[in-house]
């Protein structure tokens, strides 16, 4: 695992700093959060079927 943390704990970290902008960070948790999203959704079109 990259961060050593799980997809909550890296977003707070993200978004807690002040000043300062890691852009690779910030790549990182733009598809890290595509992933979490599509992980929710197809976890509910499993639940219907």
């Amino acid at each position: 695992m990259k961060y050593k943390v799980d997809f909550p704990e890296f977003k707070r970290i993200i978004e807690g700093r002040e000043d300062e902008e890691v852009f690779e960070e910030w790549d990182d948790f733009i598809q890290w959060e595509s992933y979490e999203e599509a992980l929710r959704y197809w976890t509910e079109v499993e639940a219907r079927v």
